[in-house]
């Protein structure tokens, strides 16, 4: 079993596959799918490179201020 980095637990991701009728009858024009970098941000993990993580939750820092400008104003 291998060693835990964070507090997370690895957890392999989903295999995206294509079915035998969403192939072209050509495998040259078979379009790659999914992402490099994923790949290898998972392949680090699986490795205990770096600890396994959740996304990070966007924040906002302040609060969007609503401001009427004069032009407007003379048109309503």
């Amino acid at each position: 079993m291998p060693r835990r980095l964070g507090r997370l637990r690895y957890e392999d991701p989903c295999l995206e596959v294509q079915l035998s009728d969403e192939l072209p009858d050509c495998l040259r024009t078979l379009k790659p799918e999914g992402s490099v970098l994923r790949d290898r941000f998972k392949s680090l993990q699986k490795r205990n490179l770096i600890e396994p993580r959740e996304r990070a939750k966007f924040k906002r820092r302040y609060r969007v201020k609503y401001v009427e400008k004069r032009a407007f104003r003379e048109v309503t």
